[in-house]
């Protein structure tokens, strides 16, 4: 069934120099020239106007300069470069024609609305993307990069998400699972004809080539997730404390600039405030949080129970304590919400601390800074490092790392593998053991996109933004 012809503005929001319209389907071209006017704003004759029935000769992929004239009203809209790219060779496999223009929202926006006008319906988020997909350009997993490719906060998260847009865990889950049809293939003989099989292949060389061919490969990938999962989500950190102990101040400081409002008015933090800091390759996303304490005030309190919420989630706690006073019983009660988390405790205006006091030094490890002063901070962020790039050792250039969708197909699959190896080992019937590889190949099929629910795919597609 041909799909219709959509359309949307593919450049993120703003004034820019350069702001891009995509057409992708079967009207794409005839739109194109039904709007764009290569000779000058008003041409030599009628005959070169657009919309009087003259087709200018695009070549695929070739840019051509020239106007978008509105072609009711013979107004000229902005001066744009304009590529045909002909179907299969484009990204969608559709025709599609994209209209480089000025970036500004009255230019894209009157353009837009011309093609819209001129018979394309606006497209939805990921839909060009989805269409690639739908027409096997790419399969889902490389779909999927698409996505991280857009969100990636650092060059390993990239290389990570370009290693999964070239193919690699695609080939990698298809060569497991044209190991798991082969077995299937050979179980089903000895179904059928079990007096011409060898009865020893059945279990001896069958459980070889499971474990070396299926479940080594899928168990890699799964200790690749482990480790390279922070890479491609960023290391959720929350700076947490009393108020008034300077957690927006060092935020600011880690950031080097000024994002957070900061005053010497305890409480000034009502709700979280997340930013991104790269640390030697490592996205780390930082939230400065209400400082937590006793209140009567709702709002407050409604900041504070979003702290509890996000400390839950956090992979690393900074805990923020003040070197000027002592410990007291609050600064206990936060160290007991987050003792059983990685945690970075720092002791803040260590330029105004109280001198040789132990009760402001509970824990060795404790790391002295003064964001005043800019003290300790360089310190801070490397032991930040240090105590995430435990959990982030994956050689991003040369591992394959699956998302979490992706993830939880293949412990499924695993699991079917596994319940096989059992079957076989335990004498199980056959036809038990084929239905358990059936159900490990369909796991994979999931993670390829072979066969996925409706309901998945939207879910997946709608991550996107519209125009990609």
């Amino acid at each position: 069934m041909e799909r219709s012809t959509i359309a949307a503005i593919s450049t993120p929001p703003g004034t820019g120099g350069i702001g891009i319209i995509k057409i992708s389907g079967p009207s794409a071209l005839s739109i194109g020239n039904r709007i764009f006017h290569k000779k000058g704003l008003y041409g030599q004759s009628s005959g070169d106007q657009p919309g009087h029935g003259a087709e200018f000769p695009f070549q695929s992929h070739r840019f051509y300069y020239g106007h978008i004239i509105d072609p009711d009203t013979s107004h000229p809209i902005d001066e744009v470069l304009i590529v045909f790219m002909k179907s299969p060779t484009s990204y969608t496999r559709e025709d599609v024609v994209e209209i480089h223009c000025h970036s500004g929202h009255a230019a894209l926006f009157a353009i837009l609305n011309l093609v819209l006008n001129s018979g394309a319906a606006i497209a939805q988020p990921g839909e060009f993307t989805q269409r690639a997909f739908l027409n096997g350009r790419i399969d889902l997993t490389q779909a999927e990069a698409v996505m991280d490719i857009i969100n990636a906060k650092s060059r390993n998260a990239l290389d990570i998400a370009a290693t999964q847009m070239r193919g690699e865990l695609k080939e990698n889950i298809q060569a497991v699972r044209n190991e798991l049809l082969k077995i299937q293939v050979l179980c089903e003989a000895f179904i059928d004809f079990p007096e011409d099989m060898d009865e020893d292949y059945k279990t001896g060389d069958t459980l070889v080539q499971i474990q070396t061919r299926i479940e080594k490969p899928l168990q890699e990938l799964l200790v690749n997730y482990e480790s390279g999962h922070i890479i491609r989500e960023g290391i959720k950190i929350a700076i947490i404390g009393k108020p008034n102990v300077g957690k927006s101040s060092l935020m600011n400081r880690l950031l080097d600039k000024e994002r957070v409002l900061v005053t010497d008015i305890p409480g000034t933090t009502r709700d979280m405030i997340e930013e991104t800091l790269n640390i030697h390759g490592i996205a780390v996303i930082l939230a400065d949080t209400a400082g937590l304490h006793h209140t009567d005030d709702p709002v407050e309190a409604m900041g504070i129970k979003k702290t509890d919420e996000y400390i839950k989630n956090a992979d690393l706690v900074i805990f923020m304590k003040d070197a000027s006073e002592s410990v007291d019983e609050n600064d206990h009660r936060i160290y007991e919400k987050i003792k059983h988390k990685k945690h970075i405790i720092v002791r803040n205006k260590i330029d105004i601390a109280v001198t040789q006091d132990p009760e402001t030094r509970r824990h060795e490890d404790e790391i002295d800074i003064s964001v005043l002063r800019n003290t300790g901070i360089k310190e801070l962020k490397q032991k930040i490092f240090q105590t995430v790039a435990v959990d982030a050792t994956v050689e991003t250039g040369h591992k394959i790392v699956p998302n979490i969708r992706q993830k939880k197909m293949i412990e499924k699959a695993l699991g079917h593998v596994s319940d096989a190896v059992h079957g076989i080992k335990g004498g199980a019937f056959l036809e038990l053991v084929v239905l358990d590889i059936k159900d490990a190949v369909e796991s994979l099929n999931q993670v390829l996109g072979i066969s996925v629910r409706e309901d998945v795919q939207k879910k997946i597609f709608d991550r996107f933004c519209i125009g990609k």
